[in-house]
């Protein structure tokens, strides 16, 4: 039985995922000012929650890419947890907020 290997392949999709995120949360900051005319200072704070997220995210991702292909390497890994966790407590703001002005 043979074992394929996809070196340098794994980051490479990690960082499309991270690419995928930061996009999807420009476009809700994005669609958010939608409920501008609706929900004045909720609207706002959604729209620019996430677009702060995405720019984070933006800002770290050549460092966390390096960091990977390292990791990788090294075949030693140890999760980025400041961005997931980051993330995941913005979007959970948001979702609240979300509630909260319906």
């Amino acid at each position: 039985m043979s074992v394929s290997r996809d070196e340098g392949l794994q980051v490479e999709r990690t960082l499309l995922a991270w690419v995928r995120t930061q996009v999807a949360l420009a476009m809700f900051a994005g669609l958010t000012l939608h409920w501008f005319g609706l929900h004045h200072l909720s609207a706002l704070f959604m729209a620019v929650l996430p677009l702060l997220l995405s720019l984070s995210l933006y800002v770290g991702q050549r460092r966390r890419f390096k960091r990977q292909l390292a990791m990788l390497a090294a075949e030693q890994g140890q999760p980025s947890l400041l961005p997931v966790m980051s993330v995941g407590l913005g979007v959970s703001v948001l979702a609240l907020i979300a509630v909260s002005a319906l």
